[in-house]
């Protein structure tokens, strides 16, 4: 009988660990953050340098990408310039005005984490 019971702890600690680990390491829990942008666009060109100091003061906690969007439409994007935020299969578009710091308080606030 305790063979049987262990063998069941056992079964149920792998079962564990594998969800944990699955849950955890299968899917990237990292924040990662898109611009889709178009080089001609005047306000694409407008956000870059706010753009650029968010991945220089959060680069290591989150990953940056860009997207040149010449056919944007195929990847649900509307307009550009367009920022969303991915975190926790949860998407968060920036629908906010493009000045100095509005950015990077916009993902401390979402991610909640302390400004830099």
């Amino acid at each position: 009988m305790s063979t049987v019971l262990l063998i069941a702890a056992v079964i149920v600690l792998i079962i564990c660990f594998y969800w944990i680990w699955w849950k955890n390491e299968s899917f990237d829990s990292s924040p990662n953050i898109t611009l889709h942008h178009k080089p001609w666009c005047k306000y694409c060109k407008k956000i870059m340098p706010y753009w650029d100091q968010a991945k220089a003061k959060y680069g290591k906690y989150i990953k940056f990408k860009e997207h040149n969007e010449e056919n944007a439409h195929t990847n649900g994007i509307t307009g550009v310039p367009t920022i969303r935020l991915n975190h926790n299969g949860h998407s968060h578009n920036y629908n906010h005005e493009y000045i100095p710091g509005h950015l990077e308080g916009w993902l401390t606030e979402t991610l909640r984490i302390p400004p830099m």
